[in-house]
């Protein structure tokens, strides 16, 4: 058993949506910052630890405007999904600003977005 702190940077209201642990035995969080830099509402971050609870990274993503996620889930390749939704812009074929937009985003055992 292990508990550790998330550490996002310059984050006022971050919160953790989801956990997943991947098929080496990884646990990646997702978590919403509400107020990252360079983005005008907010993106996401996945930080991951290892079986023992040592952090190793943690990965910010989204686009120029507001991205949130809501869900997360271990992959079998090793990597992870995540699903939410964009203001535009991330991951959808939207107009940034113009309108909400859902998105699934797939990334490698890296934390390398695939799509």
């Amino acid at each position: 058993r292990w508990s550790t702190p998330l550490t996002i940077p310059a984050v006022a209201a971050a919160r953790v949506e989801g956990v997943a642990v991947l098929t080496n035995g990884d646990v990646v969080a997702l978590v919403h910052d509400g107020a990252s830099p360079g983005a005008s509402g907010g993106d996401y971050f996945v930080s991951r630890f290892s079986p023992s609870g040592v952090p190793i990274a943690t990965t910010q993503y989204g686009g120029p405007s507001s991205d949130e996620a809501f869900a997360i889930a271990a992959h079998p390749s090793g990597g992870y999904v995540v699903a939410g939704n964009s203001w535009g812009g991330y991951g959808t074929p939207s107009t940034p600003g113009t309108f909400r937009a859902a998105f699934v985003a797939r990334h490698d055992a890296n934390g390398v977005e695939l799509w």
